[in-house]
């Protein structure tokens, strides 16, 4: 019986998290009322102010009774009025948020149909010097298919665009790595591995300008959009985000994360990404070194539960 009782408190309470049913209840119950007053209510109310019980009565002194009282149920009937008005407005606030988030949702589709346009329209070309990196094993028959090879010359579109992108700033990094006593401008000494990264970061951003400066600016637009969207939830936030996050791929993500950490990146982006658990799907073995994990907050990693748990998101 113990277990019952539980598990109907539980759908109750689940029930009162919505909105719309807290918005039901509240009509049930003034319909409720309503019938209850005037199913026994005029009598409750006559005997009340007269102090006489209308059941001792004869039905004519009852009625005579009941008129001398009658001025008593109007105040009930501006109660009821100003109820009607309340529900009134609150269908018409209901009705608000709902085509406010139809118009939410048709925008954040048409960005996210817009960012995978960018990515299909990505092309990627070494003309010389081989391979950045070989290939891992997992990304075998993955993306291959997708990258024209002809002697040294490499051309990839789409998603495998990022996977070589990656590969050239994995390089620049060890390069920017083994240099000695160097500095690079606003990142400090080259034995700053959070400097080195950044810098290899911009400098390979820089050069392949055409593609991630309109891809990046893209994505941080999406998430911005989704944040500073008016009449959504922050638990439905983190829901758009993630479904946004279902679209990139490992690369594109290990990508974000080093743009994350440059001058621009750190100035606008990197609040949403640890607001929004972007790198929640992180390939770590990606990182140049498992130490740059310490390079954003726990809440970039969280998953739902994690977020769950920390009271972001609200069942």
């Amino acid at each position: 019986m113990k277990k019952l009782i539980d598990a109907l408190c539980d759908l109750i309470r689940f029930w009162c998290r919505s909105e719309k049913v807290r918005f039901l209840l509240a009509i049930v119950a003034v319909v409720l009322v309503w019938i209850s007053f005037f199913w026994k209510g005029s009598e409750v109310v006559t005997e009340y102010i007269t102090g006489v019980s209308l059941s001792k009565l004869s039905a004519s002194d009852a009625a005579a009774l009941r008129g001398l009282s009658g001025d008593a149920f109007g105040s009930f009937g501006a109660l009821f009025s100003a109820l009607s008005s309340v529900l009134f407005a609150l269908s018409f606030y209901f009705q608000f948020k709902k085509d406010n988030k139809q118009k939410f949702e048709s925008n954040f589709f048409q960005l996210l149909a817009g960012h995978r346009e960018i990515v299909a329209a990505a092309v990627y070309y070494n003309d010389g010097g081989g391979e950045l990196f070989s290939d891992p094993p997992h990304a075998r028959g993955r993306i291959l298919p997708r990258v024209s090879r002809r002697n040294d010359f490499v051309e990839a579109k789409g998603k495998a665009c990022f996977y070589h992108i990656f590969g050239l700033m994995k390089k620049d990094y060890k390069a920017l790595k083994g240099a000695q006593k160097a500095v690079l401008p606003k990142h400090g000494e080259l034995n700053d591995t959070r400097g080195i990264a950044a810098a290899a970061a911009e400098r390979v951003t820089k050069e392949y300008g055409s593609e991630l400066h309109h891809y990046f600016r893209n994505m941080y637009y999406v998430v911005d959009y989704i944040d500073n969207a008016e009449g959504i939830s922050d638990t439905e936030k983190r829901f758009y985000a993630s479904l946004f996050r279902a679209q990139l791929s490992s690369y594109e993500i290990a990508l974000l994360f080093y743009n994350g950490i440059t001058e621009i990146g750190e100035e606008k982006f990197k609040r949403l990404i640890e607001r929004y658990s972007l790198l929640r799907n992180l390939d770590l073995d990606l990182l140049f070194s498992v130490e740059h994990r310490s390079f954003y907050v726990e809440a970039a990693y969280w998953s739902e539960e994690e977020a769950r748990s920390k009271g972001v998101i609200k069942n």
